[in-house]
């Protein structure tokens, strides 16, 4: 321009040009920066898009099922049933393996038999690990590695989890997820029953909004919540309902026995606030819990105990374990203790009884041969017991007197007082009082032995 070889309308029509393509590229620099911030999460969007879906497991899992439920309904003595046919067909867990990937196989070739219309304990021994994996395996949440675990088709099958869920939608329908239609009656009776008294009060006066921190949701207690978490599966009352670790939010026993009660009345009635006049038209209903304590289990028709070596035991609440040797991982259905069919002239188990009214005719013969020599072996064990504390003493003198021999040498004065004073609190007469002779020739007392340790 100084040299008057370009013009100055030239020049600043260039400079203006330049500053238009510099503005262009800066909007395009702050696009280009926004599409490499969205890279990551794009990329694994498109990998998880990508990924294999559970559709052929299921798929193939239900094949399974459908081919094996077809087989057991062909397989049925359609005359000796005193029922439906299918209510007849058990639920099994056939050749089970779970290993992860992490190479921890915790079952391994299981197999176990359960009729339907029972109430199945799920405990496990100590420092063992699986009851969740297990219940997740039988509420069809995951699949097993190897073989199958067989509820039949016709069966709706509904996993409660530990975790209490609530949707963000009103009160009433969360508790009747999939059941808007429920009766209001019967709702509220299960409400009752549960004891969920502010949910019926807030039932009464009408859902509020979801946003509002004073809604519903912040205005029960967190035993509250589970309760509700749980009044949903007695509302749907499915024939196969999943219950873990029911028990576990609740430190009063009377909210225990409360839950428990609910699940013995959805199998005892075929579902919970139903019609009396219908229950024999209704299929069996099976409930399958996690049970924290021993004592958990007595409402129980099974125990199902988890133990060391990736196996499965079945047992009565209060006997023991009905499983075989170390190389039977619980019952199998081809072994006699398993077989669950009725016995000739049995009365139909399918309309299920209360545990101390269910008679023992409901189980094969072997089993109850099974437990009449178990409870035989038990009180023989306890007459030989008996005798042996009766047996007269070896320090006593010849003439048949109660003198007691001194004290050994090895035997402080001080020990020998605890023992006299536990002589005088537990006569030897008593029956089952002493096991084995004590060092100076007095018997033991039997102190802080459970029942377990006597079998």
């Amino acid at each position: 321009v100084l040299e008057g070889d370009l013009s100055v309308g030239n020049f600043l029509a260039t400079i203006n040009i330049l500053r238009g393509i510099a503005g262009q590229f800066s909007d395009l620099y702050k696009i280009l920066m926004e599409l490499n911030v969205l890279v990551g999460p794009l990329r694994s969007l498109v990998h998880l898009l990508n990924m294999p879906t559970e559709v052929p497991i299921h798929k193939k899992t239900f094949d399974e099922r459908r081919e094996m439920t077809r087989r057991a309904r062909a397989s049925m003595n359609h005359g000796s049933i005193g029922g439906v046919v299918e209510d007849a067909i058990p639920l099994k867990i056939v050749n089970m393996r779970m290993t992860f990937k992490s190479d921890v196989t915790l079952f391994r070739d299981v197999s176990i038999t359960i009729p339907q219309g029972a109430l199945i304990a799920i405990t496990q021994d100590k420092l063992v690990k699986g009851r969740t994996t297990l219940l997740k395996l039988l509420g069809q949440v995951i699949f097993p590695t190897e073989g199958q675990v067989f509820v039949p088709t016709h069966l709706r099958v509904l996993y409660i989890s530990y975790a209490p869920q609530m949707l963000g939608i009103g009160l009433w329908l969360n508790i009747t997820l999939g059941l808007p239609d429920a009766p209001r009656e019967r709702v509220e009776g299960i409400l009752e029953d549960l004891q969920l008294w502010r949910v019926l009060k807030l039932l009464g006066e009408g859902e509020e909004d979801e946003n509002d921190p004073s809604s519903w949701r912040g205005r029960l207690s967190a035993k509250e919540t589970a309760l509700t978490h749980l009044a949903r599966a007695f509302v749907a009352s499915n024939e196969v309902t999943v219950f873990n670790r029911p028990l576990a939010h609740f430190s009063a026993d009377t909210q225990r026995q409360m839950v428990l009660r609910m699940m013995r009345d959805l199998v005892n009635s075929r579902g919970v606030r139903l019609p009396t006049e219908s229950q024999h038209r209704r299929r069996p209903r099976t409930v399958f819990f996690t049970a924290e304590t021993e004592a958990e289990t007595q409402m129980a028709d099974y125990v199902w105990t988890i133990e060391k070596g990736n196996r499965i035991s079945m047992r009565r609440p209060g006997n023991l374990s009905m499983s075989g040797g170390s190389g039977d991982n619980g019952l199998s259905p081809a072994s006699p203790a398993s077989s669950l069919a009725l016995a000739p002239g049995a009365p139909s188990p399918f309309i299920p009884l209360p545990l101390e009214k269910r008679p023992r005719g409901n189980v094969s013969p072997d089993v109850i041969k099974l437990l009449s020599e178990q409870e035989a072996t038990i009180a023989s064990l306890r007459a030989d017991m008996a005798a042996k504390a009766n047996e007269p003493s070896e320090a006593a003198s010849p003439a048949g007197g109660s003198q007691r021999s001194s004290p050994s040498r090895s035997q402080s004065p001080a020990r020998s007082r605890r023992e006299d004073h536990r002589r005088r609190e537990d006569p030897p007469g008593a029956a089952g009082q002493y096991v084995t002779p004590h060092e100076s020739g007095r018997p033991m007392p039997l102190r802080g032995f459970s029942e377990k340790t006597l079998r």
